[in-house]
């Protein structure tokens, strides 16, 4: 395992009233891509204090961001 790697922080996401993880960012970010993260999914890393809707957490919140008005 690569320094990098070792240094990445862990993260988990709430799926029918459980934790699921460890995962990596990449990992939780392909997830919301799939559309098994939704913005309202509950997401929680170290330092985090609570569980957080993932579109409130700054680095993934561009992934639920609607495009301008038509």
């Amino acid at each position: 395992m690569d320094m990098e790697t070792m240094n990445e922080q862990i993260w988990y996401y709430e799926k029918d009233g459980q934790p699921w993880g460890p995962l990596y960012r990449a990992e939780i970010e392909i997830l919301i891509r799939q559309g098994s993260i939704t913005g309202n999914t509950l997401i929680w890393h170290n330092p985090m204090e609570t569980w957080t809707e993932a579109h409130t957490i700054p680095e993934l919140a561009k992934y639920f961001m609607e495009g301008p008005p038509p």
